[in-house]
């Protein structure tokens, strides 16, 4: 069983213009489904890093959040990357076949760097 009182959950600007960072710890599980829905829907930032190094365990309800995220910053033109998703985490992404959405990057100072580099280029 696993501990849900260890969720946390961080908003910060990020490094780069225009960029939030939303770092979460501990089990994403149902318990912290709104929490978690209301600081991206909350974040009102062109780009959004959601940092889940941290992340123990993930369930279905909080794998759909991150498809629904994706889904409705995609229709706003704004962009989503995840950085520091541990290998538990990216094999329940792979198993519901939904890893194909997300950008994945090493950690959040990656994601900026490839971010801000995109961003000079275009």
């Amino acid at each position: 069983m696993v501990d849900t009182r260890a969720f946390k959950l961080e908003q910060h600007p990020g490094t780069v213009p225009a960029c939030s960072v939303i770092a979460v710890a501990g089990p994403m599980v149902i318990e912290h489904l709104f929490k978690f829905q209301e600081a991206w829907r909350s974040d009102s930032s062109n780009i959004l890093i959601f940092d889940l190094g941290g992340v123990i365990y993930i369930d279905s309800s909080l794998i759909g959040s991150l498809v629904m995220a994706h889904v409705h910053l995609s229709n706003a033109g704004r962009k989503m990357v995840l950085a520091g998703v541990p290998d538990r985490v990216r094999q329940m992404l792979a198993v519901t076949k939904v890893d194909i959405l997300f950008t994945f990057f090493t950690n959040v100072a990656e994601a900026e760097a490839a971010l801000t580099a995109a961003r000079a280029s275009a």
